[in-house]
């Protein structure tokens, strides 16, 4: 039996989600093994219970979880052939804890690299791909260099070459760009490290950065906010259950994937859309975001500007000790 507040999201949704398809949630580092990802797991059941009503399929993926370049490219890869056995024209959605979001940013890296590649005879793996992975070298000159290390060039080109000819007999591929195979790209206390992994925007629609000040292992790795681009969004997010507290709090980086953010996932990109007159289609605005247990969210935008600045309060991981999770 369909409860009203089921019949309400089912009714919500049809209007601004009709476009998704493949849901896929990615793990973080060492997180290969955890529950909250997997069927009856807390996360996956709320964004379950949100998607399955509108017939999107929602996928686990596992990587290895590693920290070294060979991970991330190996996960990237294997995400990639993932994508190319959709029927044409199944839009993607990736939901991504921790690392797993810099798995995904390389996706889309290395997915547009391919792109431009495909209709031309380049067999070589293109700068763009390389520049992640170069290491500050000193030669016997006392100079330094940045070169690949030769097992991780050796991946690249193995793994460049293997998508290429994948992708050329792909019924997915189309030549022009943008195309934004991915829909929305929603990353959750991943450490931004734009430098290294930035989201390549020609192949994907919308990014959602969601980030907290009572996280510490984002900002101790990488940065907490992408950088502006009208089609991403940082929103600071607080979590709100009135049996745990009267106040709401800041997730630790656990929590910031918690089920009460996972059942509202899908409806954030209208959460923030830009309400600028002049604003391009799928504009998005950053902001605050306040998550309850029994309502639903409630976002305030803010100047990207004047981004929310992170805090050492350590009262807020305390607090945050109380709130439940999958491992």
């Amino acid at each position: 039996m369909l409860t009203p507040r089921t019949i309400f999201i089912m009714l919500y949704l049809s209007t601004i989600t009709a476009a998704y398809g493949d849901i896929f949630i990615l793990h973080g580092s060492f997180g290969s093994d955890s529950r909250w990802f997997r069927p009856n797991g807390t996360f996956y059941e709320a964004v379950k219970k949100q998607a399955a009503p509108l017939g999107h399929d929602i996928h686990p993926f596992i990587w290895s979880g590693g920290v070294s370049p060979q991970s991330i490219i190996e996960g990237a890869k294997s995400f990639i052939e993932r994508m190319l056995t959709l029927p044409p024209n199944t839009p993607i959605i990736i939901e991504a804890h921790s690392n797993g979001g810099n798995v995904a940013a390389f996706t889309t890296m290395l997915y547009a690299a391919l792109y431009k590649a495909q209709a031309t005879d380049e067999t070589e793996v293109p700068d763009i791909i390389r520049s992640p992975f170069l290491e500050k070298k000193l030669t016997k000159n006392r100079t330094y260099i940045y070169e690949v290390a030769p097992k991780v060039e050796s991946l690249l080109q193995e793994t460049f070459t293997e998508l290429k000819e994948a992708m050329n007999t792909s019924h997915r591929l189309r030549r022009t760009l943008p195309d934004y195979p991915i829909q929305l790209l929603c990353l959750m206390g991943t450490p931004i490290n734009t430098d290294r992994f930035d989201i390549n925007m020609q192949v994907v629609r919308q990014v959602i950065n969601l980030y907290s000040p009572a996280d510490f292992i984002q900002p101790l790795v990488g940065d907490q906010v992408v950088p502006i681009h009208e089609r991403r969004a940082n929103i600071q997010v607080k979590l709100h259950d009135v049996n745990l507290g009267a106040d709401p709090i800041d997730p630790c980086h656990k929590n910031i994937r918690n089920q009460i953010i996972g059942q509202w996932l899908l409806e954030l990109p209208d959460i923030a859309a830009s309400t600028k007159e002049d604003a391009a289609p799928y504009s998005l605005q950053s902001g605050i975001a306040t998550f309850y247990s029994d309502q639903p969210p409630l976002f305030v935008q803010t100047d990207e500007a004047n981004q929310p600045a992170s805090s050492d309060d350590s009262d807020s991981e305390e607090e945050d000790d109380s709130w439940p999770f999958d491992a």
